[in-house]
């Protein structure tokens, strides 16, 4: 009896700990004047801004977006918004630094992205 009941206190602080995560473990897409995700940050998107179905558009002056997920997959649109129409296909986090003018989906800009 004793052993199951540190057993369950063990899993609940566990579960505990897990659900409290870390702004560092949260979706990221932090946007960058520059080509290569260096320098001063233009815009930070982490956290509410970057939950699960919530479309992020980038700046016009942004150039580069550096991408941690936490969800599934991302998915890449080629205008503001998260049209479906605009949809340019799912997108990987490796390397986290994505050109948006058009290394990451040739011949086109990205405009948007949204973690689902």
């Amino acid at each position: 009896m004793q052993f199951t009941a540190a057993f369950i206190t063990a899993i609940l602080a566990a579960t505990a700990s897990a659900a409290v995560m870390e702004p560092r473990a949260l979706n990221k897409a932090n946007e960058y004047k520059s080509n290569d995700c260096s320098g001063k940050l233009n815009y930070g998107h982490h956290g509410d801004s970057s939950r699960p179905g919530q479309c992020i558009n980038m700046d016009v002056t942004t150039h580069s977006v550096y991408i941690a997920k936490l969800s599934p997959s991302l998915t890449a649109y080629s205008a503001p918004g998260c049209g479906e129409k605009d949809r340019l296909g799912g997108a990987d986090d490796h390397p986290p630094c994505k050109n948006l003018d058009n290394s990451w989906f040739p011949g086109v800009r990205v405009g948007s992205v949204k973690f689902d």
